[in-house]
């Protein structure tokens, strides 16, 4: 419902307010036309807002509400209104331009048979235009900067939270007397964390999506996990006192393993 009314309601408000201070009406068929570019209007502009504050990047593999491409909530909902009535304003204008369709042959010009108020309102979107092409040109690196922080925080955090996720489940399922043999692929995040029995020695994304794999030793402690998405990579690996282990991996740093390194998420 949240959804329905972020989406639909301020294209309904530009409509009305397009509408009543035009004082013109279109058929049902025109008015849902209207209704439908209006909503798009909207949410466009939400969406750049939305850009502009870095609230709409999300690594995650699932698309859930809050992972859409404009936030959920009833901040955005009241922007969205705010964003209606100032469209609608601008429609109003639109809507109200009226000029003849036709011209003919040594009859005054389009633009000397258009009436002063309709000149006035087509000056004053132009110069509104110039005003949102400057303004646009000169946020973009701001807008660019935050994107990329934002990706970058959003990484972080899912990496950190994958980690201390898959580290408890496993420690909760070792607790709980599961067999080490028994220990498979664990979700976490919206994410398949694979089981391996090899580094797997990732150092850079891999262009596709977000994977994480992780490691266990024969005692059932967690000692390798490695997470990249399609333009990073990290890898962690931790200390582990199962001597078949330390063996069968050249000692593994004297059983200390290497902490973290790859990408830093610190």
């Amino acid at each position: 419902m949240t959804e329905f009314l972020l989406y639909f309601a301020p294209g309904a408000l530009t409509l009305l307010t397009a509408t009543k201070l035009s004082g013109k009406e279109n058929p049902f068929a025109y008015a849902l036309a209207e209704l439908l570019v209006y909503t798009g209007v909207d949410l466009g502009i939400l969406y750049l807002i939305g850009l502009a504050r870095g609230d709409t990047f999300s690594l995650g593999a699932s698309l859930s509400s809050a992972q859409t491409l404009i936030p959920v909530n009833g901040q955005m909902l009241w922007t969205g209104f705010l964003v209606a009535l100032l469209t609608g304003v601008l429609f109003s204008f639109v809507k109200q331009w009226t000029i003849l369709a036709r011209a003919e042959k040594d009859k005054p010009s389009l633009w000397d048979r258009t009436s002063p108020r309709v000149k006035k309102m087509i000056r004053a979107m132009i110069v509104l235009a110039l005003m949102c092409t400057v303004i646009s040109v000169i946020a973009s690196p701001y807008i660019k900067d935050r994107q990329a922080r934002q990706q970058i925080l959003n990484y972080k955090t899912l990496v950190r939270d994958t980690y201390t996720d898959v580290y408890e489940q496993i420690g909760a399922a070792v607790k709980a007397g599961t067999p080490v043999s028994s220990l498979g692929d664990i979700e976490s995040n919206g994410i398949t964390v694979k089981r391996v029995t090899k580094d797997q020695h990732w150092i850079k994304g891999n262009g596709k999506s977000t994977e994480a794999v992780y490691m266990v030793d024969g005692n059932g402690t967690m000692v390798y996990f490695s997470f990249r998405d399609k333009e990073r990579a990290t890898t962690w690996s931790g200390p582990s006192t199962d001597p078949t282990f330390l063996a069968a991996n050249n000692g593994w740093n004297s059983g200390n393993g290497s902490g973290w390194s790859g990408y830093s998420i610190k």
